[in-house]
């Protein structure tokens, strides 16, 4: 098996190639294994290295954030931005991991990069001194990301509510995918944010990672309310606009109502002296033309003055 990478930690941030791939803590520091999951070996020495529970939650098809403490160590599923080139960043990706007492197996399918520049500190030399500094930097840059995203749609939304007020004709096109994204993210940031804020009550790991994992929890709960007024936002900009679209064809069946009620008797008379049968008044008079369309006009004008006596225009 080959992982992305397998670091012996010492608590001065020192990082060397770990002695062995086991779940084993080494005599000094932690021990941190980070696999491709895409890999059948990787999956294979999951399933017999890890415990049950580690195993399943590692190689689970699906995952939901979460944070659950179990008597040999700690399960820890959390997403982050796609930042992987052409895809969808709102396609959040998953991280799965298991912690034990100094050792922390990480597995994904996708690339997250929050673990890609703890890979690139490892090797600089200034990786995180222990598992508790390690999950607290991880969590910082997963919700970095997220923040940034929610302050980004929020931004949007004022843009989207600015072309409302102008009266921009194409703001349906801006308004749903940017509803959707926002919601994709938040599918997951709401239960990230619980999973965090469980995690920062661990008591096994120290003060210092509590406090700063608590401090992530409280970005993560802004990032989260920043999601829920652009969804509720979102709704109301739909609403606002549906209103005008109905107001406008409300409009629109009115002057046509009114178009059809003035020449509804203009109809009725010239379908009656059109009929071809004897009889008709005027048929041999040269002026009765004239005297038919001065009726109609004033046929019409009655109308309109009978619909301002009624105030329906």
């Amino acid at each position: 098996m080959t992982p992305v990478c397998a670091f012996d930690i010492t608590p001065e941030g020192q990082a060397a190639a770990a002695a062995e791939l086991s779940p084993e803590a080494p005599e000094r520091g932690y021990r941190w294994i980070h696999l491709d999951l895409t890999d059948p070996e990787s999956r294979a020495w999951v399933a017999q290295a890890l415990p049950d529970r580690a195993a399943a939650t590692l190689l689970q098809a699906e995952t939901r954030p979460r944070c659950d403490r179990t008597e040999e160590g700690l399960v820890l599923n959390l997403r982050a931005i796609n930042l992987n080139d052409g895809q969808e960043s709102e396609d959040m990706v998953s991280l799965r991991l298991w912690v034990q007492e100094r050792v922390i197996v990480s597995g994904r399918l996708r690339k997250v990069f929050a673990l890609e520049e703890l890979k690139d500190r490892a090797e600089a030399g200034t990786a995180p001194g222990d598992e508790g500094a390690f999950l607290a930097q991880m969590a910082d840059r997963l919700v970095d990301r997220i923040e940034e995203a929610s302050v980004g749609f929020g931004a949007r939304m004022d843009d989207v509510d600015d072309a409302i007020l102008e009266g921009q004709e194409d703001t349906h096109n801006t308004l749903g995918p940017l509803r959707r994204k926002a919601i994709q993210i938040y599918r997951f940031a709401r239960p990230q944010r619980d999973a965090v804020a469980r995690l920062a009550q661990v008591e096994a790991l120290p003060e210092a990672a509590r406090l700063k994992l608590a401090e992530t929890a409280l970005r993560l709960t802004r990032s989260v309310e920043e999601l829920e007024a652009v969804r509720d936002r979102g709704i109301a900009a739909q609403d606002h606009l549906d209103a005008i679209h109905a107001a406008r064809l409300s409009r629109n069946s009115y002057a046509l109502s009114i178009v059809a009620a003035v020449f509804l008797p203009l109809g009725f008379l010239t379908g009656l002296f059109g009929v071809n049968v004897g009889g008709v008044p005027g048929l041999e008079v040269p002026w009765a033309f004239a005297v038919l369309c001065a009726a109609m006009v004033v046929s019409a004008g009655l109308v309109l003055w009978l619909f301002r006596r009624l105030k329906w225009i």
